[in-house]
C-alpha cells in the first residue's frame, strides 16, 4: 500500500481534484481487492470506506459479490506521464481473402458462415484463421 499513498497523487472527490493531505500505513494490515464487472480494480485496506450509489459509506471488508459502489467519471484527473503500450494492428481479412485462399467463391465462403457446410470447409476455416491447410499430411481411413 505505501507505493499508493506515498505519492499523495490528486484524487477525486467526485465533483472536482483534491490533494490528499493525509495518509497512513499500517505494515502488514489485511488488504482488500475488489473488480466491478467491467473490470476495475479497487485495493485498500480492510476497513477502507467506499462510497456507495446512495452516498451513504462501506468498508472494504464487508463488501458482497453483487454489491454497488460509486464510480465517477474522473473529473479531468490524469496522469502527467505516459504509458507505454505494445499494440500491432490486427491484419484485416475479407471475404475476398478467404474465398482465394481457399478456391472457393465469395458465395460458398457466405454460405459456409451461415451454414457451417461446405465441400471444402477446412480450407475456409484455415483461410479464415490465416493458416495453411497441408493436404499431403492427411491420413486415408
Amino acid at each position: 500500500m505505501r507505493e499508493v499513498v506515498d505519492d499523495h497523487i490528486p484524487v477525486s472527490d467526485g465533483e472536482q481534484p483534491q490533494g490528499v493531505y493525509n495518509s497512513h500505513v499500517i505494515e502488514d494490515h489485511d488488504t482488500v481487492t475488489i473488480e466491478t464487472r467491467r473490470g476495475f480494480e479497487l485495493t485498500g485496506s480492510n476497513n477502507h470506506r467506499i462510497r456507495l450509489p446512495d452516498g451513504s459509506w462501506k468498508r472494504l471488508d464487508n463488501f458482497e459479490l453483487g454489491d454497488e459502489i460509486e464510480i465517477s467519471g474522473g473529473n479531468e484527473v490524469w496522469s502527467t506521464d505516459l504509458v507505454p503500450i505494445e499494440w500491432t494492428n490486427p491484419e484485416s481479412v475479407t471475404l475476398d481473402d478467404v474465398a482465394e485462399e481457399a478456391g472457393v467463391s465469395v458465395w460458398t465462403v457466405m454460405r459456409y458462415r451461415k451454414t457451417g457446410r461446405a465441400e471444402k470447409a477446412e480450407e475456409i476455416e484455415s483461410a479464415q484463421r490465416g493458416t495453411t491447410v497441408n493436404h499431403t499430411s492427411r491420413t486415408a481411413r
